[in-house]
């Protein structure tokens, strides 16, 4: 799937993503300590940190200096470090 067609769902990085779907997985986070597995260029690690969570993106790109760049299966950190993974 291209990153032009997949704007479509909200990803990819120039999307926007609706603010109703940022406010449900805020909502679903339990805890303030977050990582985001597959986080692409980071659109939600940007609102969580903004809503006052600790958040960590990890994605196999590295889109920016702020992303761990890592494989779903093999991430940086032990078990139970976040209260929350999305």
């Amino acid at each position: 799937m291209s990153i032009k067609k997949s704007n479509c769902f909200g990803w990819g990085p120039d999307c926007i993503i609706p603010q109703t779907r940022l406010e449900f997985l805020r909502s679903q986070a339990s805890g303030k300590k977050i990582i985001d597995i597959g986080c692409g260029p980071g659109h939600l690690l940007k609102y969580l940190t903004q809503n006052s969570f600790t958040a960590v993106g990890v994605d196999k790109y590295q889109y920016s200096k702020n992303i761990i760049k890592a494989s779903a299966a093999k991430i940086p950190f032990p078990h139970n470090s976040f209260d929350t993974a999305f």
